[in-house]
């Protein structure tokens, strides 16, 4: 990992020297009148945002810590739904989070999950360890053969049949599988080569997470790798989050961390924060108590959704994230049927109630610019 890792720093630090950044006027200054620096004068102290998808977690930490080391001005680092530190914790819902199954049966096993068979993957692994468990106990070392030999096809084939309904034939089975197996293999001993040696990344970090549980956990275990992580929420699951439905829920949140850190500037932070785009992180204001918050949205400019409910909603964590995916980009609240509106006499003093609370959120979501007439 740390070859590769120097690999794509000195790619960064040659790019960086090619294709020199100006440096940031002041607020007062104009923006026209910043010369841009001679490329042969410029060294590798610029601003560098690394952004690591998954497996490219650990590399894109790997290479933050490297940057700061040759003194590069301001490291941001990025991670969608990653574990810096591989293997992750243990857990048979996670790729990796038990003992390594090979690239053949960790992709097939990663293409069950990525169609929502979170559950059927999770029972194979256990399936799965557990006989080879057995095998080794009668053949010693000759049991991880005798896996691989006698096991595998028959999950392989289970998981083919398990996704054959939804429409995928056995052609592109295979070209998954052949396409998948070498990257995961090779990747997985990469990032696990050092895995002892993880330090700690003392830049601003932040962490996005889907709604896929299998990667809860790499919040807290990133915590300990990035001494200033912050966690974000996005639509979708971790397989999707990087497609096209998704990219105003991946993209807001991104914005937003590096508009309140500085990383765009004087000039683009001042018109941010005149258009309220700096309003949720630099707030630090607490959801009102009578207002369950189910998504703040991706885009500001789609509409909030309110969603009235009977005395005792049977709302679970789950029919939330799915909500919220479902009305994405709008911003979705719940009011919550406290004692206050449960004092109620008639429906329409309810109503009555309901309405104060939402009139007063939307003025809380509208920019602090918006004319009275807008509020």
């Amino acid at each position: 990992l740390d070859d590769l890792a120097s690999i794509m720093t000195q790619r960064i630090e040659d790019d960086i020297r090619e294709n020199p950044c100006t440096s940031w006027p002041s607020v007062d200054e104009d923006i026209s009148s910043t010369s841009v620096p001679d490329k042969a004068a410029t060294s590798a102290s610029e601003r560098v945002v690394l952004l690591g998808y998954g497996l490219g977690g650990p590399v894109a930490h790997r290479v933050a810590l490297r940057l700061q080391r040759n003194r590069c001005s301001e490291v941001v680092l990025i991670l969608l739904d990653s574990d810096v530190c591989w293997p992750p914790a243990c857990s048979l819902n996670r790729m990796g989070g038990y003992q390594w199954l090979g690239g053949r049966m960790e992709a097939v096993l990663l293409m069950c999950r990525a169609c929502g068979l979170q559950a059927l993957a999770a029972s194979l692994v256990q399936e799965t360890l557990a006989r080879m468990m057995r095998s080794q106990a009668k053949a010693g070392e000759e049991g991880e053969g005798e896996h691989e030999g006698e096991y595998q096809d028959d999950v392989l084939m289970r998981i083919f049949w398990a996704l054959a309904p939804g429409g995928m034939n056995h052609e592109y089975f295979q070209q998954c599988l052949n396409y998948l197996a070498p990257g995961l293999d090779l990747l997985n001993e990469l990032c696990a080569s050092a895995a002892d040696s993880t330090q700690v990344f003392n830049g601003p970090a932040l962490m996005i997470s889907s709604s896929s549980r299998e990667f809860w956990d790499a919040r807290e275990s990133n915590a300990r790798f990035c001494s200033d992580l912050q966690v974000a929420r996005s639509r979708g699951s971790h397989y999707c989050m990087v497609q096209q439905e998704h990219v105003l829920s991946v993209m807001k949140p991104i914005c937003e961390f590096l508009v309140s850190r500085g990383s765009f500037g004087p000039e683009p932070c001042k018109r941010a924060e005149i258009v309220g785009r700096t309003l949720h992180l630099s707030s630090g204001e607490a959801s009102p108590a009578e207002l369950s918050i189910l998504s703040e949205g991706d885009d500001p400019d789609a509409p909030n959704i309110y969603l009235v409910h009977d005395l005792r909603p049977y709302v679970t964590a789950e029919w939330k994230d799915r909500v919220a995916e479902l009305l994405a980009p709008c911003r979705v609240v719940m009011p919550v049927f406290n004692e206050v509106a449960a004092s109620s006499r008639s429906p329409q003093d309810l109503a009555t109630t309901y309405e104060v609370r939402l009139i007063a959120d939307i003025q809380r979501s509208l920019p602090s610019t918006a004319s009275t007439a807008d509020k």
